[in-house]
């Protein structure tokens, strides 16, 4: 099996500014610097489905091991880490808003980061091999 690493295009230029910002928001709810966009429905689609009949080890781990994020309330409360589970988007958007953690690239920058993609080219697979062999050693 070959994997191939590709460039990723981040231009919407022949979008008007209403269709760029849906195109930005495609995956779920989308932060800005100033607010967070996109509707219930569209932030239920990046919430991951919780099956209300796991254990709370099987809740424990779905969030400490696989999200790194903590139960909100009582540990050893099911619905503490559900709430978790139901919230981590919303804080999350919350902390780009307010500067905390990432933080959104000004659009020269997103511009610079394409450009240099660009100039890179795709690697060979041989190269491909290298990068995943160098990923999977962190």
């Amino acid at each position: 099996m070959q994997v191939q690493v590709l460039p990723i295009r981040l231009r919407f230029d022949s979008l008007s500014a209403h269709e760029q910002e849906r195109k930005l928001r495609t995956s779920g709810a989308g932060c800005t610097e100033t607010r967070t966009s996109g509707s219930n429905r569209e932030v239920r689609g990046i919430i991951p489905t919780i099956d209300s009949t796991k254990s709370l080890r099987a809740l424990r781990d779905l969030c400490l091991i696989q999200y790194g994020i903590q139960a909100i309330g009582n540990p050893a409360d099911k619905a503490s880490y559900i709430n978790a589970l139901l919230t981590f988007p919303v804080i999350a958007c919350k902390q780009v808003s307010e500067n905390k953690g990432l933080k959104s690239p000004m659009l020269s920058q997103v511009e610079a980061l394409e450009a240099t993609l660009e100039a890179m080219g795709i690697p060979t697979p041989e190269q491909s091999a290298l990068l995943k062999v160098t990923m999977e050693g962190s």
